[in-house]
This record gives structure tokens, C-alpha cells and sequence, in this order.
């Protein structure tokens, strides 16, 4: 791991497109979220899920949290991938 952040995201908090900086590993502690692809793809995030974010290459995506309630998660920043040539 490169990176660690504990994160308390306010109810209702939306994040425009964007890609992540580098791969990371996020759990979802408390809340939930929904992430949505450029395709459309949409992936609701639920307590005690863990993903492995690594679109860093893609078109990125966007995230909408709960109006309701605070979300709580954990991201561990990995190395970025090495690239040919």
C-alpha cells in the first residue's frame, strides 16, 4: 500500500466524472453509494463491500452517496501499475 485515508463523506455528497488517481482498494463501511460507468453501468455499494477500483485508464465514472445518512469508508492506495516499452 502507497496510500491510507479514512473517509466521512456528508449525506448527499455526489462526485462528478472523474478517474481515480491511482488503483486503489475501498471498503464501505457504513452508508451506501451508487457508481455509475460512462456506458451506463451502475453498481449500488452497500456496508461491508470491498472493490478494487483501477479504471484509471478508463472514462471514469461518478458517484452519488445517501441523502440520508453519513458514508464511512476506508481507501488503501496500491502502486501504479509499471508500463511496457
Amino acid at each position: 500500500a502507497e496510500t491510507f485515508a479514512i473517509r466521512v463523506i456528508p449525506p448527499g455528497t455526489s462526485f462528478d466524472w472523474h478517474k481515480p488517481s491511482r488503483p486503489r482498494i475501498t471498503a464501505l463501511l457504513r452508508g451506501r453509494a451508487t457508481f455509475t460507468l460512462r456506458d451506463g453501468t451502475q453498481g449500488i455499494v452497500l456496508p461491508g463491500t470491498i472493490c478494487l477500483v483501477e479504471n484509471v485508464d478508463s472514462d471514469g465514472h461518478r458517484g452519488e452517496f445517501h441523502p440520508d445518512e453519513y458514508t464511512l469508508t476506508v481507501d488503501v492506495g496500491l502502486p501504479m501499475p509499471k508500463r511496457a516499452g
